[in-house]
C-alpha cells in the first residue's frame, strides 16, 4: 500500500494534527505576510467579508481549522497599526477565531455596520481595500448584495476611501511561508506515488485496460488515502498512426505512450502534475531511444525555462524571453503555466496560455514575487522517425517554488520515461 510508504509524512495526519497545522500557519500568515503585502500595496485598512455557504475564495482562506463556514455575515477588518496589523471580526468575541481575530462588535449596543463605522473612525485610513475586481475570479467576491450594504450603511465620507483589494487579495493568495512550502512537497511526493502505483503492469493489461479505468484507479486510490482530486484526473494516450495526440477513452496497447494529468488537495493545497509512460511490447525491456529523446528535449525546455524566472518580472515577460531562448532548438514548444497553492489553478501571474501563445492579458502583466509556487506546465514536440515522422509530444508539468531568485522542483521532475 501507498499509505505504508508515507506512515511519517504530513500526508497521513491525524485531525488533531492537521488542526494545529492549519492554526499555525494561518498564525504565520497573519503576523508576517499580512502586514507586509499590505504595506507593499500601500492599503491601509482591508474589509474581507462573505455569508454563510456563499463564501469567496479569499474568505475561506482566513478561516482557522475549526471553522468550516462562515457564521451568518462574515466581516473580517484588517487595519495597519504601525509595524503590524490589527485583526480583527465584527462579531463578538467567541471561542471559535478568538486566537486570530478580535471580537469588535459591542452586542445590544451597535449592528455590523454601525461597527465598522466606528472601527474605521478609530483608525482613519488614508484608503479601504475592498474585493471588487472585474478580470481576477478570487478578488471578485464581494456580492451584489452586501456591497450595496456598504453602500448604504457606510458613513459616506469613508465609501469615498474605497479602493479596489485586487492586488492585495492575489498577494495574500500567492505568498507561501515556509512550512507551506514543506507540505507541497509531501503533497507533490504523494501525488507522483499515485501515479508511480497506476503505472504498472498491475493495473495496466495491455488490449485490456482502457485510459478511463486508470483514471477511476487513480481516483479510487486517491480518496482510499483520504485524499481530494480537485479534477479528472485525465489519462490519454499517442499511438503510432493516429493524429490525436490526447486519445482518451481508449484500450491501452503496446507500443502507445500514455499521459496523466492529476491534482490532489491536502491541507487547503493543491498539487497539479503531469507524467508520462512508454507501454513495453513483448520483446522491449527498455524505453526505445528515440523515445527517450522527446523527454530530454522537454527536460531541455524546463531548463530554459526556469532560468528565465527573475523577481518582479512580469509573466509575459517571461513567456517572451523563454520562447526566445527555445526558438533555436529543434522541438517545438508550448508554454502554459500557471500558480499553485490555494487553488489548483491559483492566484498570481499567468506564464502563456494552452490557446493563447502570446501575451496573456491581466494576468501575464502581474509579477513574479519570491515564495510562490507554479505548476510548471508545457509541452514539446518533434517528429519521430519510427513512427513515419509523426507529431510526438512531451506534454509535462512539475510543481515549482520561486525562492531567493532561484527555481527548485518541489519534489523532483521526470527525467526518464515510466516504462509499463
Amino acid at each position: 500500500m501507498i499509505k505504508e510508504n508515507f506512515t511519517n509524512s504530513v500526508m497521513t495526519l491525524t485531525e488533531k494534527k492537521k488542526s494545529e497545522v492549519t492554526d499555525r500557519i494561518l498564525k504565520e500568515r497573519l503576523n508576517n505576510i499580512l502586514p507586509k503585502i499590505m504595506d507593499e500595496q500601500d492599503i491601509d485598512f482591508w474589509i474581507v467579508m462573505g455569508r454563510e455557504f456563499n463564501e469567496g475564495p479569499l474568505l475561506k482562506t482566513f478561516f482557522p481549522s475549526n471553522l468550516k463556514f462562515a457564521r451568518r455575515n462574515m466581516i473580517l477588518l484588517f487595519a495597519k497599526d504601525g509595524d503590524s496589523v490589527e485583526c480583527m471580526t465584527v462579531y463578538p468575541e467567541n471561542n471559535i477565531v478568538k486566537d486570530f481575530y478580535k471580537g469588535v462588535l459591542r452586542k445590544d449596543e451597535e449592528n455590523d455596520w454601525e461597527c465598522i463605522n466606528r472601527i474605521i473612525k478609530e483608525y482613519n485610513p488614508k484608503n479601504i481595500g475592498i474585493n471588487k475586481s472585474r478580470h481576477i475570479q478570487y478578488t471578485d467576491e464581494l456580492t451584489v448584495s452586501l456591497n450595496e450594504f456598504l453602500e448604504e450603511n457606510i458613513d459616506k465620507k469613508y465609501l469615498d476611501r474605497f479602493v479596489s483589494a485586487e492586488k492585495l487579495g492575489v498577494r495574500w493568495l500567492e505568498t507561501r511561508v515556509q512550512e507551506e512550502i514543506d507540505i507541497l512537497k509531501e503533497i507533490c511526493r504523494m501525488t507522483h506515488a499515485v501515479i508511480d502505483k497506476a503505472f504498472t503492469r498491475e493495473v495496466i493489461k495491455p488490449g485490456v485496460t482502457t485510459t478511463t479505468d486508470v483514471e477511476w484507479y487513480m481516483r479510487q486510490t486517491m480518496t482510499d488515502l483520504g485524499y481530494f482530486y480537485w479534477f479528472g484526473p485525465d489519462v490519454d494516450l499517442q499511438r503510432k498512426g493516429e493524429s490525436n495526440s490526447r486519445l482518451s477513452n481508449t484500450v491501452i496497447e503496446a507500443g502507445d505512450i500514455i499521459h496523466c494529468d492529476i491534482g490532489i488537495k491536502y491541507l487547503g493545497l493543491y498539487s497539479d502534475i503531469q507524467r508520462i509512460a512508454y507501454i513495453a511490447k513483448d520483446n522491449e525491456d527498455s524505453v526505445p531511444k528515440s523515445i527517450e529523446e522527446i523527454l530530454v528535449s522537454g527536460n531541455k525546455f524546463q531548463d530554459i525555462f526556469a532560468a528565465n524566472f527573475e523577481e518582479k518580472m512580469t509573466g509575459n515577460k517571461i513567456f517572451e524571453n523563454t520562447m526566445e531562448d527555445a526558438k533555436s532548438e529543434s522541438f517545438k514548444p508550448m508554454l502554459y503555466t500557471h500558480p499553485i497553492g490555494f487553488h489548483g489553478h491559483g492566484a498570481g501571474l499567468s506564464i502563456g496560455k494552452y490557446d493563447n501563445q502570446g501575451p496573456v492579458p491581466v494576468f501575464g502583466d502581474l509579477l513574479l514575487h519570491d515564495s510562490t509556487c507554479y505548476s510548471m506546465e508545457l509541452n514539446i514536440s518533434q517528429p519521430l522517425e519510427e513512427w513515419d515522422n509523426q507529431m510526438v509530444f512531451a506534454y509535462l508539468e512539475e510543481d515549482i517554488v520561486f525562492q531567493d531568485n532561484e527555481v527548485s522542483f518541489l519534489h523532483g521532475r521526470q527525467d526518464k520515461f515510466i516504462l509499463i
